[in-house]
């Protein structure tokens, strides 16, 4: 295989070329990625780094056309931004992957969880389960949008698979949790509403383990996505409290309304858009994902890919404390 990791510079692009390393030695592994620090670590460990427009067709076709298999993990996926600059790096990229590498054989798409999120509690998720009518924020649509680009592709015969993780944890994080204990530091997370919504993760480790497995599965998972997530669920108020207790904190969280955080989080954005479109401090979505009960159902990854979780969220969470109070 002549594997191609996109994203590579990024939290999991990182843990995908390394992993997929390991677990295939005699493989061609290369990655591309726009963050110049991480990808001169990555040349530091062995590793061939391409960079170049990746929105271009005649870089991906003149530099990347020999690669087989891509696992493509490059996005915009942050939760605000103009849907132009998100349609570009989450559909026009991966159509153009798609479009202009002629010796592709199989191509693994790293969707999101955040496509079923509707603002009320869900749990055990399945892939087939309806999706929201409308989103709050561009960057599940446009993944979603990429995400049908990729099933549906027929102008060759391409092997493609979709994976749907859901709140990606583990060593190197710079997002997820590292988000919300910048928050906690800042005295600016709150309980809303009754602080009894259920979550679950997935960890970096089991996602790797996944695209490992959507490399060489059977001709039945062609077209298929799948959620994969670590099958566990926790309180997420009760993890957010033994979690910051780990780091030595003892702040108690107050509690507030959610009409009143939802009020608040619209006018936030409203404001932000008058003065200029910047991101605000405070969100509809992230109001609504601390909310909700969200859980993922993993049977057809257990059944089609043989995905079963290879590290519990707990064991991703602590690895990740270790390297957060480390760096």
């Amino acid at each position: 295989m002549k594997i191609l990791v996109t994203g590579a510079t990024g939290f999991a692009g990182g843990v995908f070329i390394r992993s997929l390393r390991d677990k295939f030695p005699d493989s061609h592994i290369v990655g591309t990625g726009r963050n110049p620090e991480k990808a001169k670590e990555l040349r530091d460990e062995g590793f061939e780094i391409i960079t170049g427009p990746l929105t271009d067709p005649g870089f991906i076709s003149g530099e990347l056309g020999h690669f087989t298999h891509i696992v493509h993990s490059a996005a915009r996926s942050s939760i605000w931004g103009k849907y132009s600059e998100f349609y570009r790096d989450n559909v026009e990229l991966t159509k153009n992957l798609l479009d202009n590498i002629e010796s592709l054989e199989r191509f693994i798409y790293i969707s999101t969880a955040n496509i079923y999120f509707n603002f009320k509690d869900r749990i055990d998720v399945k892939e087939d389960d309806p999706l929201p009518r409308r989103y709050v924020t561009w960057y599940p649509v446009t993944k979603l949008m990429g995400e049908r680009e990729v099933l549906n592709y027929q102008k060759r015969a391409v092997h493609t698979i979709s994976l749907r993780p859901r709140g990606i944890i583990g060593k190197g994080d710079t997002t997820s949790l590292p988000r919300v204990l910048k928050a906690y530091e800042e005295d600016k997370i709150k309980i809303i509403g009754n602080g009894k919504n259920i979550i679950d993760f997935t960890s970096i480790k089991n996602l790797s383990h996944a695209v490992a497995l959507s490399l060489t599965s059977g001709p039945e998972t062609s077209g298929q996505a799948y959620n994969i997530s670590d099958g566990e669920s926790f309180g997420f108020w009760p993890l957010m409290e033994e979690t910051t207790k780990k780091l030595g904190y003892n702040k108690k969280i107050g509690r507030v309304p959610y009409p009143v955080v939802y009020f608040a989080a619209s006018l936030s954005e409203l404001i932000a858009k008058l003065r200029g479109g910047y991101e605000p401090s405070l969100t509809r979505y992230a109001a609504g994902i601390m909310k909700a009960s969200f859980t993922l159902n993993n049977d057809k990854a257990s059944k089609q890919l043989g995905y079963k979780p290879v590290i519990s969220s707990m064991e991703s969470i602590n690895e990740f404390l270790e390297w957060h109070q480390g760096s």
